[in-house]
């Protein structure tokens, strides 16, 4: 992708906002950080469309924002659209090779797509 591009700008963009995003996460601010994760998840979703490695990765980041928040019905139709991405194979070689979602509750611990249930 050219450096000037508009996906490439899109992806700085949301790189950006996730780093704000981790920090307020990092602080214990989840309220405050939500609307940061939506920002940078619709951004990837504009910029690189909706089956894009880092656009799942926004997705999946969101959920667990939204499982620490106790939102739980929330979060689980974004871990299944995660799941099943993955499941047709929208990763790279190596994160298709490793299918594990990472959310507050699994800290340290890994979960398989066969063990995951919410």
């Amino acid at each position: 992708m050219p450096a000037n591009s508009p996906g490439q700008a899109g992806r700085r963009a949301s790189e950006h906002i996730g780093f704000r995003q981790q920090l307020l996460k990092a602080r214990g601010e989840l309220a405050e950080a939500e609307p940061l994760y939506r920002e940078a998840l619709e951004k990837s979703r504009a910029n690189l469309g909706r089956e894009h490695p880092n656009t799942l990765g926004f997705i999946n980041n969101l959920a667990a924002l939204l499982e620490a928040r106790g939102q739980l019905a929330a979060a689980e139709p974004l871990y299944r659209e995660v799941l099943e991405a993955r499941k047709i194979g929208h990763f790279s070689k190596t994160e298709a090779r490793d299918p594990v979602i990472h959310s507050p509750r699994s800290a340290g611990r890994r979960r398989s797509r066969k063990n995951f249930c919410v």
